[in-house]
């Protein structure tokens, strides 16, 4: 019960924090580290045979074995949840660990703030601020993620070399990404490896959504009904007026042999399936809310212009419904945000959609 009390007192009057040094600490910053790293642990000695055992929780990872993973690191400067990676790395019997107020945090006066708190000030970090820790161990790339997120790059940095075989990667306030001595080393060099420069927001349609719970609220004995939740499987995809796929935004499942059940993604995206599997380490987000985005070009990186197009979101979740949204886009429509009917798959949904030309960008 005590961890669930801060462990400062603020004054309203004085405009001051004071911290009770007997107050017990909250372990947010180490606990979510420590359970994957038994998890991984364990599973990795329940199943000698497998040549890699990789867990998941937060986005965070932690990797097992001899053989390599790839994993993308989340942009901090890019809002969609399927915008450039900020780097490809690789990942072999290590910890990957990412922090930041951009997934998370409260909103006032149309200004996001971070939930992570400096604790020599008792006030918000930047929430753009975001930082990647590799590490031997899950718990301390977990405590380091975050502590580069308070520290200044420089001191962050520094503070890193204290803890063997630990190395970083963080984006500042302003944009500019710091990397320690030897994070170069796990770059994929293949994947275009280079750090992106800058976050270019060229996307001109954006889908936002979010995912219902249908327990959400429901009680049994004393508890929250959490049980038979089953996570849907989603595909949200552009295509032209006449059916044709020009670009597939996101692909989320668990299984491929269920694939087909996303009827219509599967129906004319099946021999691309495999293309879109990938492990992906980003800082802790709200659950259910996502959004994707379209920057107007094909598969192949083709600017589409001058033609009409369809967005389409599908969602389907075994013990629940299938659901698919549908909706056509003038070419040359002016900016608009459009809602979307609620079903019992999705809570809300939206398109927001913004032509290059509103933004006086020049055409490719």
């Amino acid at each position: 019960e005590a961890t669930k009390r801060p462990p400062w007192v603020l004054d309203d009057q004085l405009g001051t924090v004071r911290f009770e040094p007997k107050r017990v600490i909250s372990l947010d910053a180490l606990a979510k580290g420590a359970i994957l790293e038994a998890v991984a642990t364990d599973a990795s000695l329940r199943h000698k045979e497998a040549e890699i055992v990789l867990v998941q929780i937060g986005g965070d990872l932690r990797a097992r074995g001899p053989f390599e993973q790839t994993v993308s690191i989340r942009d901090p400067r890019a809002a969609a949840d399927n915008s450039p990676a900020l780097c490809h790395i690789r990942l072999r019997d290590m910890a990957a660990a990412t922090s930041g107020g951009y997934a998370r945090g409260f909103d006032i006066n149309g200004k996001h703030y971070s939930h992570i708190i400096d604790p020599r000030t008792g006030r918000t970090v930047s929430p753009q601020c975001g930082a990647t820790v590799l590490a031997p161990h899950a718990r301390d790339a977990d405590a380091l993620a975050t502590i580069l997120c308070v520290l200044p790059p420089a001191q962050g940095l520094q503070f890193l070399r204290t803890v063997p075989g630990a190395e970083a990667v963080l984006v500042d306030a302003e944009g500019v990404v710091h990397q320690s001595e030897g994070f170069r080393r796990y770059l994929r060099e293949d994947l275009g490896s280079t750090i992106v420069r800058a976050s270019r927001q060229e996307y001109q349609l954006t889908i936002e959504f979010v995912l219902s719970d249908p327990n959400a609220g429901k009680v049994e004995s004393g508890r929250r009904r959490r049980g038979g939740y089953k996570r849907p499987y989603v595909a949200a995809w552009i295509e032209t007026p006449d059916g044709k796929p020009v670009r597939t935004l996101c692909l989320w499942i668990e299984k491929t042999k269920w694939l087909s059940d996303l009827r219509r993604w599967h129906k004319i995206h099946s021999d691309r399936a495999q293309g879109f599997v990938s492990a992906h380490s980003s800082a802790t987000r709200k659950p259910g809310a996502y959004s994707v985005a379209w920057d107007g070009r094909d598969e192949d990186g083709a600017s589409v212009e001058g033609t009409d197009f369809v967005v389409l979101l599908e969602i389907c979740r075994e013990h629940g419904t299938y659901q698919l949204f549908r909706e056509s886009i003038k070419a040359g429509a002016a900016k608009f945000v459009k809602e979307l009917t609620p079903n019992p798959e999705v809570s809300e949904a939206r398109i927001r959609y913004e032509p290059k030309s509103s933004r006086g960008d020049s055409k490719d």
